[in-house]
């Protein structure tokens, strides 16, 4: 919807559980072109031109270069995503010649309805994974002050990444070190949702308030059934709640990474909501055109500062509400980080 050469071909957007304004949506430093250079030189390609470069990478087996992404890794399995979009100015046909907050801002984006949100514990996709290791947590705790930038994503962002890593560890961990606790477990996948996750969607939300003239649905779902994602990802002995794409179980059929799953009546009943809201939204660009026994509260757009947003809770409580984890949200917009 951002792009002149895509925006014509919908109607309306679902961006699940992330934006092009999530910190992991954008390349903001060249990181993408300095990797893809090392990526050509590891295949003895030649860089003498970004034509040589394209055309010697399509010969290679994509197996091969998936690969190859560990050596792109500065700390484990960090920074977590090497390649990242990137905005390509003053270049013809070029599918985002610049920055979406810019489209946006100059009127240039689809009119259409968007809808957008996060589950609760969004950052739960990678949290896991630090637990479920010892020797990560281990590492962490003593490489902390280089690894944090790397590992939430404002290495090439923040004018004093040592600043922000002692904020955060003030404001997240208490200053303490992480430890196979609740506490740490819980705070780790705060800061994964905030910064990975929320961030992103109420930038995208707000601009998409103060800049186009069509329904912006903000949803925020926090059902966790008999079934998680946090599983797969790295420790199932804990419950870290509704973990990022857990939303995909009540919207697609999940038996093919959870083949002994037998939904429960709620389960079913979660389901149902879920598929009426998106099914609404996608034939007439209004998630509750009507209100009924399977959706008993209307789904307002949000209108304001305050983003307002559906909170999908569970059968019973679906409602609206505003300022989602504002406390948090604020904390990371007051951090030197662009």
């Amino acid at each position: 919807m951002l792009s002149s050469m895509s925006k014509d071909l919908m109607k309306a957007v679902i961006s699940q559980s992330g934006t092009a304004f999530s910190v992991w949506g954008i390349d903001h430093s060249n990181e993408t072109t300095r990797n893809t250079l090392k990526l050509a030189l590891s295949f003895n390609c030649s860089t003498k031109t970004s034509e040589e470069v394209v055309n010697c990478l399509k010969k290679v087996d994509a197996y091969e270069i998936t690969r190859r992404q560990h050596e792109f890794y500065e700390w484990h399995n960090d920074p977590v995503m090497p390649f990242r979009p990137v905005i390509e100015r003053g270049i013809d046909g070029a599918f985002l010649p610049t920055h979406p907050s810019e489209i946006l801002k100059s009127g240039k984006a689809a009119e259409i309805p968007f809808m957008t949100g996060i589950t609760t514990e969004d950052g739960c996709s990678r949290s896991p994974g630090f637990f479920g290791n010892p020797e990560i947590i281990k590492d962490f705790n003593i490489d902390f002050n280089a690894a944090a930038p790397l590992v939430f994503l404002y290495h090439d962002t923040s004018s004093n990444p040592n600043y922000v890593t002692e904020k955060i560890k003030s404001y997240y961990f208490k200053n303490q070190t992480l430890t196979n606790s609740s506490f740490s477990k819980d705070a780790l996948t705060k800061i994964f949702t905030d910064q990975y996750f929320l961030s992103g969607v109420n930038e995208a939300v707000q601009l998409h308030i103060n800049f186009t003239k069509q329904p912006v649905y903000y949803y925020t779902f926090g059902y966790r059934g008999a079934i998680s994602y946090s599983e797969l990802y790295g420790d199932s002995s804990y419950n870290y709640g509704v973990c990022h794409t857990d939303e995909l179980l009540y919207l697609f059929d999940p038996k093919g990474l959870f083949p002994n799953y037998e939904p429960t009546s709620t389960d079913r009943n979660i389901t149902e909501i879920l598929t009426t809201l998106w099914i609404n939204f996608a034939t007439t660009g209004n998630p509750t055109p009507v209100v009924d026994a399977i959706i008993p509260s209307k789904w307002k757009p949000a209108r304001s500062e305050n983003l307002e947003y559906y909170f999908i809770k569970n059968v019973t409580h679906v409602q609206m509400k505003e300022k989602l984890y504002w406390d948090r949200f604020q904390f990371w917009n007051s951090l030197p980080i662009n």
